[in-house]
């Protein structure tokens, strides 16, 4: 797909124009690509004029050479940067037109690649016009580029565009560039092949697996999970009582009821949820964990490092959790762990619950969600998403510190560390 000059991919231009409507480009989109080289214009003539009237006007043309020679590379540089990132941009939007089709339609792709290269290059899906795509394919793109009046001729093209998973959350889409910028006299020329990458975020493209298997009812936009551990035991001690609340260390709280208090000493200490004390001495409620080693220090380091400030008092482990893990069925949150487990995005485009790609990502459905839009929830199925939507019957158990109808197998707890909390 190689050759482009400026006469060239005006007609091109001018043809597709005829061939579907188009929008008007944005003003901010168009501004970011141009914005280095309408400085990089004025540049010249500024010198020009400043060693001109500087020299006794006497003209040293091989010193204006020099500069417009110098101009001609940084415009060339530029042409590099704005290609990629229109790269960049075209890929993002080709990712959302390729989920929007399969949500809108509720039908999987046959082939993600093949289709996600179509749009990247002609904007359309299985030949149809794709709005999202309007006036921001890659082709797009290069004419805005050749259409500018730089003062110089503009050659852009490309060839051997492909695109690949990078990891979960990103894809690598690359092309061979040919750039050539030549001034008006064909005195100096720039004649440039190079490889060019663009790293593609899939965050916030909805997922497709939860549509076609929710008849629709419910989205689910790709967003990593934030946190640097799912679950992970604090302290040990002694105990009494399950709960879940905010972590505060400071027992004059004003507003203690639905927090958990992590102190020293917890003697004569109540009005809080649960206390967690360094001494043996019992607090004055109902949920705790006494004789707890240097549990304000271990508490504050863990609750600052990963910014999630909730905490679980487990009487069955004697000890105080941290699980951020509990937000990702209400916030749909994706893991990806280094076995990949998990279908990644072009096996989601194509509605596999296989979960083979070395790109894999999993998040876990949200049962309460699906019974308010009048799904029925299949009860002892395990909750990870994939697998949940499956034909295959892989049944889990009851997580203490875990939504009531979270389901996990044992095999899965593990990465999730969530073993010690399985109930048995």
């Amino acid at each position: 797909m190689g050759l482009s000059i400026k006469s060239a991919s005006r007609h091109r231009h001018k043809c597709r124009a005829q061939q579907r409507p188009r929008l008007a480009s944005s003003r901010g989109m168009d501004g970011q690509v141009y914005s280095l080289i309408a400085i990089l214009i004025a540049i010249p003539l500024i010198l020009f004029v400043t060693f001109y009237l500087s020299g006794d006007q006497h003209m040293d043309y091989a010193a204006i050479d020099k500069v417009v020679a110098d101009q001609m590379h940084e415009v060339e540089r530029s042409i590099e940067k704005d290609f990629v990132q229109a790269m960049s941009i075209s890929g993002k939007r080709a990712f959302l037109a390729a989920s929007n089709d399969v949500i809108r339609e509720g039908r999987k792709l046959d082939d993600a690649n093949a289709r996600l290269m179509e749009l990247l290059t002609n904007g359309s899906l299985y030949e149809n016009y794709t709005y999202v795509m309007d006036n921001n394919t890659i082709n797009d793109w290069m004419d805005k580029i050749t259409d500018m009046d730089l003062g110089f001729d503009i050659g852009l093209g490309y060839s051997d565009l492909t695109l690949e998973g990078h990891d979960a959350f990103n894809v690598l889409l690359s092309v061979e560039l040919d750039i050539n910028v030549t001034d008006d006299l064909g005195k100096s020329r720039i004649d440039k092949s190079l490889p060019k990458e663009s790293l593609i975020s899939i965050e916030q493209v909805e997922d497709p697996i939860f549509a076609l298997n929710t008849f629709g009812y419910i989205s689910r936009p790709i967003k990593e999970y934030p946190y640097p551990y799912h679950a992970i035991e604090i302290v040990q001690g002694t105990s009494d009582g399950n709960c879940k609340g905010n972590v505060t260390f400071d027992p004059l709280d004003p507003d203690p009821s639905g927090k958990i208090l992590v102190t020293e000493d917890a003697a004569g200490i109540s009005g809080f949820l649960g206390v967690v004390s360094e001494t043996s001495s019992p607090p004055s409620v109902s949920c705790y964990v006494v004789d707890a080693f240097d549990a304000v220090n271990k508490t504050r380091d863990i609750t600052e490092w990963s910014g999630y400030p909730s905490l679980f008092i487990d009487n069955e482990t004697s000890a105080l959790w941290s699980l951020p893990v509990y937000e990702v069925p209400y916030e749909g949150y994706y893991t990806a762990f280094p076995s990949g487990t998990g279908p990644d995005i072009f096996e989601r485009l194509e509605g596999s619950l296989t979960g083979s790609g070395e790109n894999g990502m999993e998040t876990f459905i949200n049962a309460e969600r699906f019974q308010s839009v009048g799904l029925s929830v299949k009860t002892n199925q395990v909750s990870v998403a994939y697998l949940y939507f499956s034909t295959q019957s892989i049944n889990g158990v009851p997580v203490r510190g875990m939504p009531p109808w979270f389901r996990i197998d044992f095999t899965r707890a593990a990465k999730y560390n969530l073993t010690d909390l399985m109930e048995t």
